[in-house]
């Protein structure tokens, strides 16, 4: 039958003040890189500092590695004490920033045992000369609503942009030194940064999602733009800007006054045992399995992917009918399964847990599963 949930993402940490000039550092830089998770690459920016304590950070747009550094004749040796953001539950990080060539290598360990490499160039932070050149600048989106947002500029459209792991997004004090940033932008491509991110739910089992939390326009330089905001929970707000100059950088921390999300169902669910389903729409899918759907999943009834509930209908905001797949055993092993055709979903008053209630081949069962945050 259908199983419940429980798993809680951890936020951000924050610093006090805004850092300090690029110049007060032993070692800074612009990161240009990728970082390799779970089998796949994405693009990642941000900046490295390293001060005369060696206290390092490595500053990103969609999370934080902080630690220390020890400088050799030829490498910095890094080792990170603190994350946040996308690397909330990576662990073990360690790696080296090689001095001739500013090239930066970490690698740690994800919450499911698989290795996880950030890699690429930090080239100096310069803050004069040649900008005048460039005809592109950059505008990044970030935002901490419940709800997920569209953003649309000249017809071009990036959905799905969830909260910054950041109180205050790219707009927060915390991101003063990164805002002061120039760099050639003029080979860019608009893209929305999505990485894929491992926690451990409440019962160890490690739980991957993706996380979606930063947009970024390349534009003309020093021109007029319109923008339009649709949100999740059906409210549409709207904008205007001047892009920066040349290789600048501009953040565009966007809000709205509806209603909050969390009674959308549209999201991810898992149970305190480890059974996890992707709801969207009228179905869901499941993600992950616990012991017991795992012998079902061994003998090839079904696998990642494979629906979970269907026919899903609102009854009021906190209630809808479905369709809910349950299991079914002969003298302990796996015989077959089957649809529930009188399921119902009811969302808790805090909108972070449902019951998946339905009448079984053994009678009347119900699973509790929480959103994972």
């Amino acid at each position: 039958m259908i199983i419940a949930c429980s798993i809680f993402l951890g936020s951000c940490s924050k610093d006090e003040t805004p850092p300090a000039s690029f110049s007060d550092f032993e070692f800074s830089g612009i990161f240009n890189g990728s970082l390799y998770s779970m089998g796949s690459s994405s693009p990642i920016e941000g900046y490295v500092t390293i001060d005369a304590s060696g206290a390092t950070t490595l500053d990103l747009l969609s999370g934080r590695m902080k630690g220390t550094a020890l400088k050799t004749s030829t490498n910095y040796n890094i080792a990170i004490t603190e994350v946040t953001g996308i690397f909330k539950n990576v662990t073990n990080i360690t790696g080296t920033i090689e001095i001739a060539t500013r090239t930066l290598y970490l690698s740690g360990t994800n919450a499911d045992g698989s290795q996880v490499t950030v890699g690429g160039t930090t080239p100096e932070v310069l803050t004069t000369g040649g900008w005048e050149n460039l005809s592109k600048s950059a505008v990044y989106f970030t935002h901490n609503e419940s709800c997920k947002a569209s953003i649309t500029i000249n017809g071009v459209t990036f959905s799905g942009l969830d909260n910054h792991y950041e109180s205050g997004g790219l707009c927060s004090p915390t991101y003063a030194l990164c805002n002061t940033i120039r760099s050639n932008h003029d080979n860019k491509q608009s893209k929305i940064f999505c990485h894929d991110v491992t926690l451990l739910g409440l019962n160890g089992q490690p739980i991957t999602f993706t996380d979606c939390n930063t947009v970024a326009y390349y534009l003309n330089k020093n021109t007029a733009y319109n923008y339009t905001v649709n949100w999740e929970n059906g409210q549409t707000s709207s904008g205007s800007f001047t892009s920066p100059s040349g290789g600048g950088q501009l953040p565009i921390c966007i809000s709205n006054n509806g209603p909050e999300c969390n009674y959308s169902l549209d999201d991810k669910w898992i149970t305190s045992s480890g059974t996890g389903i992707r709801i969207s729409g009228t179905t869901g899918v499941y993600f992950s399995f616990n012991n017991s759907w795992q012998d079902f999943v061994n003998a090839g009834f079904l696998s990642a992917g494979s629906l979970s509930l269907k026919n899903i209908s609102q009854v009021n905001s906190r209630e809808w009918n479905c369709h809910a797949l349950y299991n079914i055993r002969m003298d302990g092993a796996p015989d077959s399964i089957n649809w529930a055709t009188d399921g119902t979903i009811v969302m808790s008053a805090d909108g972070n847990t449902i019951t998946v209630s339905a009448t079984l081949n053994t009678g009347y069962a119900s699973a509790i599963y929480t959103r994972v945050l």
